[in-house]
């Protein structure tokens, strides 16, 4: 699965170093420990110029943290492409759901669409077409279509993941980048419980 490239770093010093070596807008996302999802608590932040901008937005993330904040992790902007999310969740009665949305991951249930894992192609397809806004991954006049088979193989082992791996509680792609040759993913963060036994009768009546 393609990841961005990223550099960790836990001061103000080596923060304004690795966006220098950049050498052009960054985003800095906070490693926090406990924290899922990026809408919880604002742990991206997106389209950094200078030196200026870096030192502010670092000293932001530290304070909001505090010794929660374990690292933060420097990353180029990426300026082309649309931002999903792919996302996992452990239901209680049925199992894990898959969910995908467009833009950084939100709780609002309306901008997602799920579906029970795992996937199979055809679960993947629908799933991608029938989030709202999905008119920006199939493309229109001016604006080529996303690599729609991309996201779905990104879809596809996650779900399988998910479906033999209970302890995964949650797991959050956030922001993939998709872009009319391939889909990046920028952030992944994972939250893992005890496994519980599922009734094996409901698991069948999915």
């Amino acid at each position: 699965m393609p990841l961005a490239y990223g550099t960790a770093v836990t001061t103000e010093g080596a923060v304004i170093a690795a966006a220098a070596r950049i050498g052009g807008p960054v985003m800095l996302m906070a490693d926090v420990p406990g924290l899922v999802r990026n809408s919880e608590a604002g742990t991206v932040l997106p389209d950094l110029h200078g030196t200026d901008d870096v030192r502010r937005e670092f000293c932001s993330l530290r304070e909001r943290f505090a010794d929660r904040l374990a690292a933060v992790v420097v990353q180029p902007m990426t300026t082309s492409g649309v931002q999903v999310t792919i996302s996992v969740l452990q239901e209680q009665l049925f199992g894990p759901l898959m969910l995908f949305g467009l833009g950084v991951a939100t709780d609002a249930l309306a901008d997602r669409a799920a579906r029970p894992a795992p996937l199979t192609d055809s679960d993947a397809d629908d799933l991608i077409r029938s989030v709202p806004g999905a008119r920006r991954l199939l493309g229109r006049p001016g604006a080529p279509a996303t690599d729609l088979a991309a996201l779905r193989d990104m879809l596809l082992p996650v779900s399988q993941m998910a479906d033999h791996l209970p302890q995964v509680a949650e797991l959050e792609l956030s922001p993939v980048v998709a872009r009319p040759n391939d889909a990046q993913v920028t952030d992944a963060r994972i939250r893992i419980q005890a496994a519980e036994h599922a009734d094996a009768y409901l698991r069948r009546l999915r």
